[in-house]
């Protein structure tokens, strides 16, 4: 009996054993397997991660030109209808195509998400050329009904005047801020968030309008005041009447480097009250200070809320 309890111990022994020196061979094996990433193959996945574009980038592409181009044409009429009409038309698009390409539509609200790192370059690019093309498109239409009147006239793309610029950063940032929000609360439905958007855009424009009118009421001033002391010299040589400021030309807030394409200035001749001369081109809005300030405040108000929103956690 001790025998056989002695070569049972000893067989186990010699099955354990075996175990043992398999498992720590195959530990063995799975370690050598495991690829080696050098520093160089590192960084070329990192640069290949940043460039990568989602698979349904031409079903996106479409999605936010047609959606820019019908916001482009409802932006166009707000100056008559008012801002609540361009923040329902935005509410409408995102629910019909927010699934799909998340409804940027502004090339500043693709700007908000790439700094807050939603989207990479690559993806970026794609958007904002998608969003001009509709924006374009919505020109090229606009041309073909009003008889050939509607142009491109980009004579001030280089101006900058401090006061518009912050009227258009603050829009900007106001409706991006709201759009994080509506974005990050998992809370809210498809529905709910696109309201919630659509009413940041209104809140937006509105804030904006305040501004600017503050602003036409401050440039409006300095020309007077320019105006009175030309007239006190209305015997000197060389007097001329004060240019008029641009402010004075802006007829609404924009906050959307695609739709400023599409938007004109008023002419002098109408902003006393008369008609533009025939065949005068009218000058875009898409000038440097519009450009600037509603990227820069895109920025601002996305990273804003995430700050605010961490803080709060």
């Amino acid at each position: 009996m001790a025998t056989k309890k002695a070569t049972k111990k000893s067989t186990a022994a010699k099955a354990a054993s075996t175990k043992s020196a398999s498992s720590r061979k195959a530990t063995a094996t799975t370690v050598a397997e495991k690829p080696v990433l050098t520093k160089s193959a590192a960084t070329s996945g990192q640069v290949i991660k940043k460039l990568r574009l989602p698979l349904n980038i031409p079903n996106i592409m479409l999605a936010e030109a047609l959606g820019t181009f019908v916001l482009t044409l409802v932006a166009v009429a707000s100056i008559a209808l008012g801002e609540l009409f361009v923040g329902l038309a935005f509410a409408v698009i995102v629910l019909a195509i927010g699934g799909i390409s998340g409804s940027h539509l502004n090339p500043a609200v693709t700007f908000g998400f790439w700094t807050m790192r939603k989207i990479n370059w690559a993806t970026g690019l794609m958007y904002w050329a998608a969003q001009f093309v509709g924006s374009l498109l919505a020109l090229a239409v606009m041309f073909l009904v009003s008889n050939n009147t509607m142009s491109m006239n980009f004579s001030s793309i280089a101006l900058f005047d401090w006061s518009l610029f912050a009227v258009e950063l603050v829009a900007a940032a106001v409706f991006m801020f709201g759009i994080t929000a509506a974005v990050t609360r998992t809370s809210l439905g498809v529905t709910s968030r696109a309201v919630v958007i659509g009413l940041s855009l209104t809140a937006a424009l509105v804030a904006g309008s305040s501004l600017l009118t503050a602003s036409k009421e401050g440039a409006y001033a300095a020309y007077q005041d320019e105006a009175d002391k030309i007239a006190q010299n209305a015997d000197a040589e060389g007097t001329e009447q004060p240019k008029t400021p641009r402010a004075l030309l802006i007829r609404g807030v924009v906050a959307n480097p695609a739709v400023a394409l599409a938007v004109k200035e008023v002419s002098e001749d109408q902003l006393m009250g008369g008609q533009a001369p025939a065949g005068e081109s009218l000058a875009n809005r898409f000038t440097l200070d519009l450009i600037l300030g509603t990227l820069i405040g895109a920025a601002l108000g996305g990273n804003l809320y995430l700050l605010i929103a961490r803080r709060s956690e």
